[in-house]
């Protein structure tokens, strides 16, 4: 049976997952960058070539703090092109893999049937999703159709003790 912990452990693969991805986008708009630079040089005016790459280079600098190099790609970009064109559209699919927001119980689910697939693990994907939702019911709707006050606020204090998924 599938703990609550290979749930929080598939979370962390999934976020991870999510980062590498970002990675490999700034690699890409690095090339970019890297690929026009003579263009860049020339030009006092950012070229729509590399627009889409500089603003999204710009908006990761403040989202990577282990890659310092971005902070200094924001400050000449800054300095050379001014913060009205940095502040412009940077790609949408960068800013969704930037979000912060805990993986879903599906992607969880997804995740663990996927693994289970692939290292040709039977398991029941039904019932951990039943002890997923059917928890969240228990704690969040049980009380609420009884009417009881009291289970209203033991209730509470369990949600606010129990872990997140």
């Amino acid at each position: 049976m599938i703990s609550c912990l290979r749930v929080w452990q598939a979370q962390g693969l999934i976020e991870e997952k999510r980062r590498l991805s970002c990675y490999e986008l700034l690699e890409q708009f690095c090339v970019c960058v890297a690929s026009n630079v003579s263009l860049l040089q020339n030009s006092s005016k950012c070229p729509d070539e590399c627009r889409e790459a500089i603003s999204s280079l710009v908006y990761a600098a403040a989202r990577v703090s282990e890659v310092p190099e971005l902070c200094n790609l924001r400050s000449l970009f800054a300095e050379r092109y001014g913060k009205s064109l940095l502040l412009q559209s940077s790609m949408m699919q960068l800013v969704e893999r930037f979000k912060a927001e805990p993986p879903s119980k599906e992607m969880k689910v997804e995740l663990l049937q996927e693994i289970a697939r692939e290292y040709s693990i039977k398991w029941d994907a039904k019932s951990l999703e039943q002890r997923l939702y059917g928890h969240e019911d228990r704690v969040n709707g049980e009380s609420k159709r009884r009417g009881d006050k009291e289970d209203e606020s033991s209730n509470s204090v369990v949600a606010a003790q129990r872990p997140r998924f």
